[in-house]
């Protein structure tokens, strides 16, 4: 069962801000990106962040964690179809997250 992300602080006048005015809805739709130990972080992140770019799509958060296995990603969107595209782009995964009325 996926659990959705708490309420994130959206910027007047993007996507998110629209989403929560107009259906009163909050959440997060949260990919992770792995990144395999031989890659160049900067390579990969400058690949995803052209991707985003091209396709208008404005990601809330996006932060990296360091670990034995490599750099995982995590990166949230507000809204459910872009999530879904940037994984499908970048060999991710939705793992959490869904909208919730308030």
């Amino acid at each position: 069962m996926l659990t959705p992300l708490p309420p994130t602080r959206v910027k007047s006048g993007s996507k998110a801000h629209l989403r929560q005015t107009v259906f009163g809805m909050t959440g997060m739709f949260q990919v992770e990106i792995r990144v395999p130990e031989d890659s160049a972080l900067s390579d990969r992140m400058e690949e995803m962040r052209m991707w985003l770019d091209e396709r208008h799509f404005e990601p809330a958060t996006f932060r990296c964690s360091f670990g034995l296995h490599g750099i995982v990603c995590r990166v949230d969107f507000p809204v459910e179809q872009e999530a879904t595209a940037f994984a499908g782009a970048f060999e991710g995964k939705l793992v959490g997250g869904s909208p919730i009325a308030i």
